[in-house]
Formats: structure tokens, C-alpha cells, sequence
């Protein structure tokens, strides 16, 4: 943190230093300029063969600190018949622009207009002439996206573009600065392809910016080279830029996008299929998880998320300082799959840029910087739209176009056991959700009569050990297995994924199931299945009391064992 205010304040002091020079440039002599910009031997040189005039240059000018010295250069040499000029962008005061280019072009150097120069630019490079080029700057939608410092950054095709069609010779312009108004001026001659051109030009403006921190501070942060695929509505998609140029053998992964990750386990599996839809729409992101301790190693064995952010309990002392300390990794994009204003307090001390999250009716969210608001017809659904179609209309608000992958998960070295069928008989945020013991203990009896083969294998958490254990009691020893309060995650996405099928009430384990293709039962009573009910591409059933309304809402102790059983039949 103490390097980047260091070299943020240096920079600003040569911005600063910029702006005077340009104030500067007009009063001052030829000979004052000499005294002020050093010629090695070696730039004489180049600039010499360039006077021959044998082959056109295209020049890639870098906003250095001193890159204003450019049009000063003919002061050192006699430049003949040699025509050179710079493609720019006019100032919006006519004054100041006028002003400015009787400076520039004082010594010879013409100034073309990006709105009406090009023909003019043809004209310099036909007659085996220099042209400068801002390679630098952010170029918009009408660049193409490469490779910056790891980041996608819009980088202008023009220079290519007039190298190959001039044959040009293509250079870079660096006026190394070595104190106040001094500088030695060095020309870097790019040996590529002019399909190259524009990302060896980066690179090599990324390594001069990591070679020191004084180069570092020395260029003009300000421009933002990344911020064309920072845009709100189009963040979730890289793919909203018209062009991109990623090479698959220098992958991106610069863009940090943090996910607070929800609370329950259910959740958790069911926003799986968003992050995977995500990693393909945005394959430069580093995807942070925040989640919840016990969550990370199941997330690290389905493949999900580059790193992973234990959240503290949240009666820890000096929680919210927990997150403030996490704004040293700059993150550049939060998403919230979380609705709570815990969740909304740790992102604002965060910090991000970008913080989105869900607006539902009656829920504002001050504190995040941009967010979705269902419109109508959407709020007109939120009893029949499931959870994770619903963060999907959140994620295509801010830019995703990639399909929501609904195809379960397979995990190495498993595989299902036909006589081994699953119960979770408990659920550990919502009691009212649980089907009573004495039913189950039917329904097991149910199908052990029914299959000499079956074992009954009970999973659940430490508080559902009353309730597993009575189940167990009641059954024969040698077919009734006991792992609640037994299992970690990992563990018990294994054991779930050889289940022949796994029925139980609608809770996170029956999700987790279900993710791994294990076909499922579950039993609603209160829950509406249509929203949190299992996602993915599995075989999956539902079963509700009689005359439940699809939506839910009534008890599950209405729930017969019968209704249970004929689905199985």
C-alpha cells in the first residue's frame, strides 16, 4: 500500500510538471531545448537513417512525462525534404488548440487531427516519411482488447494499420526523464509482425513501467487503459467488445472479481451453475470466493473460484476491520449473493469500485454503487421464479450473455452403488421444514422390506444427531449407517454422489445431491419449490401434502408416507 501512494504522488507531481512544460514550451529557446533533451549516439543515428528517407516510420508515442519534446526533435538535425507529423486529438477550447499546435509544430512537425488527418498521414508515410502515434490511450470500443498488465486494455489498431500498409518501420518514442525538464530521448525499434505490433508495443510499455518505480510514476496513470470493459451494463461480458485479441498461450486473469458468496448451503449449489456461466464470460477474472469456512473445501473440489476468503464468525471483535484490511488487495468488482445489510456493510469496507448486488421490493441498498431492480414482470414472478433464474436477470443486467449451465457435477473416483439409498432427515436452518422421525422410520421400513438389498445410509449435521439416531434405533443394525455429524463437505458431496437416490426434506444437502446428478426426492411442506427448489439437469422429484398449492405453505407433517412411496414405485 506504501509503494502505490508513493508512486500515485510521483505521478502527480509529473503531472503536474507536464502541464507547465506545455505552459513553458513557447519561451523557450532552440538553445534551451538542447540544453534540456540529451541525444544518445544511437538515437542520432536511427533519427539519421530515418533522414535518408529510404523507408517510412511509423513512431508509437507513450505518454511520458516529457513526451512533448517530440515535436521539438527537428531542432537537432538539418530534416531535408522529410515530411513528419503526429496524429492527435484536438482540445474542445479552439483557443487553447490553436495555441498549443502553433507550439507544436513550431519546428516543423505538422499536427493531424484525428477528425480530419488521415489523409494527411497517408500522404507523410507514402513519401517515406515519420508519423507519431498515441499508442497509449484507452481507444474504446473501436480498439481491440489485449493484454495489458495482465488486464484486458483497448489498445488503438492504428499504428498497425499504417505500418502494413506503408511497409513502414515501426518504432517507440521514449523520452526517459532524468530530473525536472531533462530528459534523454530513446527510440525502441519493434521487431514484429505488424499483426504484433500492438501488443509487443504493450509489452513493451509494461516492461518499462516494471523495470523502476521512478518509470513507473513517470507515465500517465490517467488514462485508464482498462476502463472500456469496466462499464456497469457490460462487465459480466468480455465478449460485449467488438474486438478481442487474447492469445490462448498468454491467458488473462487480471480482472479481480470478489463474490460474497450466500450464507446456506443451499444457496451456495444453487449459485454454482452463475459462477460457472461467469468463468466463460469473463475468462480474465480471478474469481475471489467470501464464504463461509466450511464451504471452501467443497468449492475447491467442484473446481470453483481462483481463491477463497474465510469470513470471520460474525460475533468475532473487530469484525467489519476484518474486511477493511482486504481493500489492500483492490479488487475492482464485488458481486453480492447475499440480501443483507451484514453482507452490504462488509463490501462498503471492502472497498471495491463496483459493488452490485439484488434490489427485491422493500430492500433498499444504499450502500452498494450499482444494483438490479427487478422490473415489473419480473416482481411479478418472484413466487414462480427460481432463485438462481433470478440472479441470472441480475447478471444479464449487468452484461452476461453466456447460458446458465445446469449440467451436474462429476466427481473423480465415484460412482453410484445401487442397493445404497440417502436420507436427510434434518435441516439445519429451519426446523419447521423437517419431516417427523416415526414417518421416516416408515418409509425405511417401507424400502428395506421392499429390497432385501437396500442399506439406508443417514446424513445431516451435529444438531440432526437426535433426530438420525432415533431413525437409526428403530432400524435393523446391519442396514441403517449413521454419518451425521460425521461428515465435512467434501465428505458428503462423495458420499451423496454414490447414493443410488437420496430423499430428504428440502434442505442443502438435497441441493448438493442433486449438483452431483444423484437423483433426488424431496419433501416440501412450507418451502416453495418452484424458487428454491434443485436446479440442475438431474433426475428429481418433488413430493408435497395433498392439496398443496405448487407454491407451498402448508405443514410438512401432512405429508404422508404413501405419497411418498408411489413416486419410487
Amino acid at each position: 500500500m506504501g509503494w502505490h501512494r508513493r508512486v500515485a504522488l510521483e505521478s502527480c507531481r509529473r503531472t503536474i510538471e507536464m502541464g507547465l512544460l506545455v505552459l513553458a514550451l513557447p519561451f523557450l529557446s532552440e538553445r534551451q531545448l538542447q540544453a534540456r533533451i540529451r541525444m544518445p549516439s544511437k538515437t542520432r543515428r536511427t533519427i539519421h537513417q530515418w533522414l535518408k528517407m529510404e523507408k517510412p516510420v511509423v513512431l508509437l508515442v507513450p505518454h511520458f512525462t516529457l513526451l512533448e519534446y517530440l515535436p521539438m526533435l527537428p531542432i537537432f538535425f538539418e530534416v531535408g525534404d522529410l515530411k513528419a507529423g503526429a496524429i492527435f486529438r484536438p482540445l474542445d477550447n479552439p483557443k487553447i488548440d490553436a495555441w498549443i499546435r502553433s507550439t507544436r509544430e513550431r519546428h516543423g512537425l505538422k499536427l493531424l487531427s484525428r477528425k480530419a488527418g488521415f489523409d494527411k498521414a497517408k500522404e507523410i508515410l507514402a513519401s517515406n516519411g515519420v508519423l507519431g502515434i498515441l499508442f497509449d490511450q484507452n481507444a474504446g470500443r473501436s480498439g481491440t482488447l489485449m493484454g495489458f498488465f495482465n488486464r484486458a486494455a483497448s489498445t488503438t489498431d492504428l499504428p498497425a494499420l499504417m505500418a502494413k500498409r506503408f511497409d513502414a518501420q515501426t518504432y517507440v518514442f521514449h523520452p526517459h526523464r532524468s530530473r525536472f525538464w531533462e530528459a534523454t530521448v530513446h527510440l525502441h525499434r519493434l521487431d514484429c509482425s505488424t499483426e504484433d505490433i500492438a501488443q509487443t508495443a504493450n509489452d513493451w510499455l509494461q516492461a518499462q513501467l516494471s523495470e523502476s518505480e521512478d518509470t513507473c510514476a513517470d507515465w500517465l496513470w490517467l488514462h485508464n487503459r482498462w476502463k472500456t470493459a469496466n462499464h456497469p451494463t457490460q462487465r459480466f461480458q468480455l465478449a460485449n467488445h467488438r474486438k478481442i485479441s487474447i492469445r490462448p498461450d498468454r491467458p488473462l486473469r487480471g480482472y479481480r472479481l470478489w463474490i460474497r458468496m450466500p450464507n446456506w448451503l443451499g444457496d451456495v449449489v444453487m449459485a454454482l451453475p452463475l459462477l460457472q456461466a461467469l468463468r466463460n464470460s469473463r475468462p480474465d477474472a480471478e474469481f475471489t470466493l467470501l464464504c463461509q469456512p466450511a464451504y471452501i473445501p467443497l468449492l475447491q473440489i467442484l473446481g470453483i473460484g481462483d481463491a477463497h476468503i474465510p469470513l470471520p464468525h460474525k460475533r468475532t471483535p473487530g469484525y467489519f476491520q476484518f474486511f477493511k484490511h482486504l481493500r489492500d488487495q483492490f479488487p475492482d468488482t464485488q458481486l453480492l449473493l447475499t440480501n443483507s445489510t451484514r453482507g452490504d456493510l462488509e463490501a462498503r469496507h471492502i472497498g471495491a469500485p463496483q459493488r452490485f448486488g439484488l434490489v427485491l421490493p422493500g430492500r433498499p441498498r444504499p450502500l452498494l454503487t450499482h444494483t438490479y431492480q427487478p422490473p415489473q414482470e419480473i416482481r411479478g414472478q418472484l413466487d414462480t421464479l427460481h432463485q438462481t433464474r433470478l440472479w441470472e436477470h441480475m447478471l444479464r443486467h449487468f452484461g452476461l450473455q453466456d447460458p446458465i449451465p445446469d449440467a451436474p457435477f462429476q466427481l473423480p473416483d465415484t460412482r453410484r452403488r445401487p442397493a445404497k439409498t440417502g436420507f436427510i432427515a434434518g435441516s439445519s436452518n429451519n426446523p419447521e421444514k423437517c419431516w417427523p422421525p416415526q414417518k421416516w422410520i416408515q418409509l425405511a421400513h417401507r424400502l428395506l422390506d421392499a429390497d432385501p438389498q437396500t442399506h439406508i445410509h443417514l446424513y445431516g449435521t451435529q444438531d440432526d444427531r437426535q433426530a438420525t439416531a432415533q431413525i437409526a434405533d428403530a432400524l435393523p443394525e446391519d442396514r441403517v449407517h449413521d454419518h451425521a455429524g460425521q461428515t465435512d463437505l467434501p465428505t458428503l458431496a462423495r458420499e451423496l454422489s454414490t447414493c443410488a437416490h437420496v430423499l430428504g426434506n428440502d434442505t442443502g444437502g438435497m441441493h448438493l445431491a442433486n449438483a452431483l446428478g444423484t437423483p433426488v426426492t424431496v419433501l416440501c411442506g412450507p418451502t416453495n419449490p418452484l424458487v428454491t427448489g434443485p436446479f440442475f439437469d438431474a433426475p428429481r422429484t418433488i413430493v408435497q401434502p395433498a392439496g398443496t398449492p405448487q407454491t407451498g405453505g402448508v405443514s410438512i407433517h401432512d405429508l404422508g408416507v404413501e405419497q411418498v412411496i408411489d413416486p419410487l414405485s
